[in-house]
C-alpha cells in the first residue's frame, strides 16, 4: 500500500529494476496475477509506470479504494472525521458516522502476504513517509482525520498498522532509499534530493523508520535546510505494541555492497 500522490520512476529506480532482472530472471519463477501491486488510487500506479511492470511480470497492480473497504474489519476511534467521496460511509447519517475507518477489501479478502515498499521520503507530521505510516494509511478510508495534527497520527496510525489483517501479513518492509528527499513529501523535488543508492530490508517497521528520519536528520543538516519537529510519539507508540525497536541503539546493521553495470554504481542493503 501506498499512500500520498503520484510518483515517477527515476533513472536509477528504472536501472535498480533492470538490474535485478538480469540477476534473477533466470532463477526467480514468474509472479502471479494472484500477487497485486498495490496503492489507494489506482491512478496513481499508473502515473507512476507500474502498468508496465505489471504486463512485464505479469502481475496486476490494484487500488485499495477502487477494491472497496469491508463494512466488518475496520478501526474505531471517537476522533470525528470529514467523509469524502470514496470513504465506505459518505453519504450516510447517523450519530456514530466518521467515527470508523474501514479496512480495504484487499486485505481483508484478496491480500495474504505484504511486502510492504516506501520511499526515503519526509513527512511533515509523521517524520517519514515510511512502512508504517504508508502502509495504515493507505489501508484505510476516512484517514482525512488524521492528518490535520501530529499527535492524532502517532496514535492513529501505530494502531491500525497493528490490525491484524494488516500487522499479521507483513513478511517484509523495504525502505527504498535510491534517492532521499527531505523536503516537499509526496512531491518530486529534486534539488532536495540525495542520492544515496541504497535499498534497506528489514522484518522491523519501526527500525527502518528511525534510520530514515537519522538520515533525512543528516541531509538537512547538510543542505543547511530548515529542522523539522519529529514526531517521537508515533514510533514509541509502535513499540509500545510491539511492532518494533524504537532506539537506535538497540538496531543491529549488516551492508552488503553489490556492483551493478553501466551506470557504475553499488546498493547497500541494510538489515535492522
Amino acid at each position: 500500500m501506498s499512500h500520498g500522490g503520484p510518483c515517477s520512476l527515476d533513472a536509477a529506480t528504472q536501472q535498480a529494476i533492470r538490474s535485478c532482472e538480469e540477476s534473477t530472471a533466470s532463477a526467480s519463477p514468474k509472479s502471479t496475477p494472484s500477487s497485486p501491486n498495490v496503492s489507494r488510487l489506482l491512478p496513481d500506479l499508473r502515473l507512476a509506470g507500474y502498468s508496465d511492470l505489471a504486463r512485464r511480470y505479469g502481475i496486476r497492480i490494484a487500488g485499495s479504494q477502487q477494491a472497496g473497504y469491508d463494512e466488518n474489519v475496520y478501526y474505531d476511534t471517537p476522533l470525528p472525521g470529514t467523509l469524502i467521496w470514496g470513504d465506505l460511509e459518505f453519504g450516510k447519517k447517523g450519530g456514530s458516522i466518521g467515527r470508523k475507518s474501514f479496512v480495504t477489501k484487499l486485505l481483508t479478502q484478496e491480500i495474504s502476504k505484504i511486502i510492504n515498499i516506501t520511499p526515503l521520503l519526509n513527512h511533515d507530521l509523521a517524520g517519514v513517509t515510511g512502512n508504517l505510516y504508508s502502509l495504515a494509511m493507505g489501508s484505510v478510508d476516512n484517514t482525512i482525520r488524521f492528518e490535520k495534527e501530529a499527535e492524532h497520527l502517532a496514535q492513529a496510525v501505530p494502531e491500525i498498522y497493528a490490525l491484524t489483517n494488516l500487522s499479521d501479513h507483513v513478511v517484509l518492509n523495504i525502505t527504498d532509499a535510491l534517492i532521499c528527499q527531505y523536503e516537499g513529501e509526496e512531491r518530486g523535488l529534486l534539488h532536495y534530493s540525495a542520492v544515496l543508492n541504497q535499498l534497506r530490508f528489514s522484518r522491523d517497521p519501526v527500525a527502518l523508520a528511525l534510520l530514515s528520519l537519522k538520515e533525512l536528520d543528516a541531509q538537512r543538516r547538510a543542505a543547511n535546510a530548515p529542522k523539522v519537529k519529529p514526531n517521537p510519539d508515533l514510533y514509541d507508540n509502535a513499540a509500545l505494541l510491539w511492532l518494533g525497536v524504537a532506539k537506535t541503539n538497540q538496531i543491529d546493521i549488516e551492508m552488503l555492497k553489490i556492483p551493478v553495470n553501466e551506470p557504475r554504481a553499488s546498493s547497500e542493503f541494510r538489515y535492522p
